[in-house]
């Protein structure tokens, strides 16, 4: 199993510029318990990121910053909205 982790970091990674790794490496390093499990977990949120800009960068489709805003403020409060996709 930990062969088949290792295969499938190293295959999203080759995608990923220089810098990106840098960060998750990074990012890794501060918020995690340090398992090849944490850093795939990691690595699938970059790359939910990534796919998310490209469909911005294709379609000219986003949230507005406002509505965005009025979701992040309402969170914690009786009110919490759920965020738009």
């Amino acid at each position: 199993m930990k062969t088949n982790i290792r295969e499938q970091i190293e295959k999203h990674i080759r995608g990923l510029s220089a810098d990106t790794v840098k960060d998750l490496v990074l990012q890794w390093i501060r918020t995690s318990d340090g398992t090849f499990t944490d850093f795939e977990q990691q690595l699938l949120e970059i790359q939910k990121s990534r796919e998310a800009l490209e469909d911005y960068q294709q379609t000219g489709l986003g949230i507005p910053q406002s509505q965005m805003q009025q979701w992040a403020e309402s969170l914690g409060t009786p009110t919490e909205q759920l965020c738009s996709k």
